[in-house]
């Protein structure tokens, strides 16, 4: 068992492991900026501490899912409010020590949420999430009666390629998305 953290709330979102170590996404209170921060944890094996990083800005962030890229760093994905009302999904890219290569939003005027990234062969990145109002279930912005399954496609670099919504008139998510070998994916929400 390992705990670590601040004195105020913190919650471990994803973990993956590989030969360099333990690594947890999530979000913490004590970070880098007043409010929640996306928060990526580097852990040695036997539970210490090696470095923590913070992404977002001076409001409510937080990550939800991350993965190995194929260059050795990580792509992050989840939640920002830092620009713009109601917030946006959230990507990053850092490098093999969390350092932050670069970030985007995307988002419409409601609450848009990341839950699951994959890279493909190209070094692209695919977003699977929610376009206008969920966290989960019991957290549905009322202000928007349809929130659709929302993918959005981004070049290397995280510029926008293509964004899609999927639904019908309720409140629609996804929380995992997989590459189909031979070409397109599976979505799942």
């Amino acid at each position: 068992e390992f705990v670590f953290g601040g004195p105020h709330r913190d919650d471990g979102r994803h973990i993956l492991v590989n030969d360099q170590g333990i690594f947890v996404c999530g979000k913490t209170w004590d970070g880098g900026f007043p409010n929640n921060d996306m928060l990526l944890t580097k852990l040695s094996f036997s539970g210490n501490e090696i470095w923590k990083k913070y992404y977002g800005g001076t409001h409510n962030d937080m990550g939800h899912k991350f993965i190995f890229t194929k260059d050795d760093g990580f792509a992050l994905v989840g939640f920002n409010r830092s620009v713009s009302d109601f917030g946006d999904v959230y990507l990053v890219k850092a490098d093999k020590d969390g350092e932050m290569i670069w970030e985007n939003h995307f988002g419409d005027r409601f609450v848009d949420h990341g839950f699951d990234v994959i890279e493909n062969d190209a070094g692209e990145f695919i977003v699977a999430g929610t376009k206008g109002g969920f966290f989960n279930p019991t957290s549905t912005d009322f202000l928007n009666h349809d929130a659709d399954i929302y993918l959005i496609k981004t070049d290397s670099q995280g510029q926008e390629i293509w964004q899609k919504t999927y639904g019908g008139t309720g409140h629609d998510w996804a929380k995992k998305i997989i590459k189909v070998p031979g070409g397109g994916y599976f979505v799942a929400g």
